[in-house]
């Protein structure tokens, strides 16, 4: 059954693929990366769209190839840099992984990125999708590359959810003359047509072919995954202020944002018993006790909240912050943490920080609180 399957869907694929590139030439998306024959723009538009959507990643683009014209500049730069001229994009291990990449191919390959796809999987943050895409759009390398949208529209071509039986069928019909194009038909029709709801079946060009609209079930194609619930948590951060200078400190290596610069403080605590200053015992913590009992337990000092600057939200991919901003001053201690020092507003412009911290910046800016220096 599975080999019948296969074969209706490969005997009409030289007309499939030319229905596919023929709605390619005229609808195709209009992207920066594309007017670019350089492989090296090809490979930083696919690390960058890499949970990324496309209109964030334009603007971002253009930008980083001003800043980073080639591969051997990128490879040549400050791992600092790299950090800071991502900053916005998230998922910060794309930007260290990157300039790795940059360095290994420079050193590695003469500056040349390689066109094997299984070369190119052996750099770091390249994975099997990013490793077609670059092949085939780069190089024309007849390489399958399945994203979300690819993955979307072969499910409903073939109502099917296997993978393995996507990625063969897909393997057998990409065409060897337009690879790149095909691959980049197939993102173009899952982001504009074949969308996860509300698909335009009736303006699609493969409609004829698709079992899914065939029998009336694209929306069950593909198959819905349960997501993990959304962890929620708490924070309190302090801004330590001292003769117009801010304490900030950067974060280890290894693990989610490292080493990016932030402003001292973690986790409210929430259950469990711990002591406070006095002695006295806890079950649960208000932000201010929690900046305080951080910044001691993180820097050596001993602060005095001044004032609230306010909660500032932020999403990633499995959890939300809700961060509690507390303007504060330094009382006693002596600061030991080697990874932190004391900037100037101005200096902070040239640290690499999560998207949240500048948004403090700038109302740390509007409401500083003159009353808390020393």
């Amino acid at each position: 059954m599975r080999k019948t399957s296969e074969f209706l869907i490969l005997m009409p694929a030289p007309n499939l693929v030319s229905a596919l590139l023929f709605w390619y030439d005229a609808n195709g998306r209009d992207l920066p990366w594309r007017g670019h024959p350089d492989p090296y723009a090809v490979l930083i538009s696919e690390i960058m769209l890499q949970q990324t959507t496309v209109p964030a990643v334009i603007p971002r683009f253009e930008q980083w190839i001003k800043d980073f014209p080639t591969i051997e500049i990128l490879a040549s730069e400050e791992p600092e840099t790299v950090l800071l001229k991502w900053e916005g994009l998230g998922y910060y291990s794309r930007a260290r992984n990157l300039h790795a990449a940059a360095g290994e191919i420079v050193s590695g390959y003469g500056g040349r990125i390689p066109e094997d796809p299984v070369l190119l999987k052996k750099l770091p943050g390249i994975g099997e999708y990013t490793a077609a895409a670059v092949a085939s759009i780069a190089y024309r390398v007849r390489a399958a590359a399945l994203d979300a949208n690819n993955l979307r529209v072969w499910s409903r071509l073939l109502a099917a959810s296997d993978r393995k039986r996507i990625v063969r069928v897909f393997s057998r019909v990409i065409p060897r003359d337009r690879p790149g194009d095909f691959n980049q038909a197939l993102m173009d029709l899952g982001s504009m047509v074949c969308t996860p709801k509300n698909p335009d079946c009736p303006a699609c060009p493969l409609n004829k072919w698709c079992r899914a609209f065939l029998s009336g079930r694209v929306s069950q194609f593909p198959e819905k995954r349960m997501r993990p619930a959304t962890k929620q948590i708490e924070a309190a951060i302090a801004i330590i202020l001292k003769d117009r200078e801010v304490l900030v400190q950067k974060r280890p290596k290894g693990g989610l944002m490292a080493d990016l610069w932030e402003f001292p403080g973690g986790k409210i605590k929430k259950s469990g018993k711990w002591k406070v200053e006095g002695g006295r015992e806890k079950l649960s913590e208000l932000p201010e006790e929690a900046v305080v009992r951080e910044v001691r337990e993180e820097t050596g000092l001993r602060v005095q909240v001044c004032e609230n600057l306010g909660v500032f939200d932020h999403s990633y991919t499995r959890f939300r912050v809700k961060l509690h901003v507390f303007v504060c001053k330094r009382k006693t201690g002596r600061l030991h943490n080697p990874s932190a020092r004391w900037v100037t507003l101005k200096e902070l412009e040239g640290l690499a920080m999560p998207s949240v911290n500048r948004r403090i910046v700038k109302k740390l800016e509007e409401r500083l609180a003159t009353e808390c220096d020393d």
